[in-house]
């Protein structure tokens, strides 16, 4: 299955349950940032907990609504990702950067 089927999976669900954003309103763009960014943090307070599996479902929730998200915005997210791995295989030791 390809990301972009999984993403129209996750769509279809989230659809279902209520969490249909209209991505022609920022608000709700910015929501679903939001919602990204809270899985982001329970994932910290996971790591921070030493609950590793924990951390690992919440990551899956980040990849969940990222994939949502990108789905609303109709990406070809399986030509995306290769694009975007290509690039940065392409890129400079550490982007050419002494730090992260």
């Amino acid at each position: 299955m390809s990301l972009n089927e999984i993403a129209k999976r996750i769509k279809d669900v989230c659809v279902a349950h209520g969490f249909a954003w209209n991505v022609d309103d920022p608000k709700d763009i910015a929501t679903c940032l939001l919602l990204i960014h809270s899985e982001v943090s329970e994932a910290a307070e996971a790591l921070r907990d030493g609950k590793i599996d924990e951390l690992k479902l919440e990551l899956i929730g980040v990849l969940i609504r990222t994939l949502h998200l990108l789905s609303l915005l109709e990406a070809n997210i399986d030509e995306l990702l290769k694009s975007e791995i290509q690039r940065n295989a392409e890129r400079p030791y550490k982007h050419g950067r002494l730090y992260f």
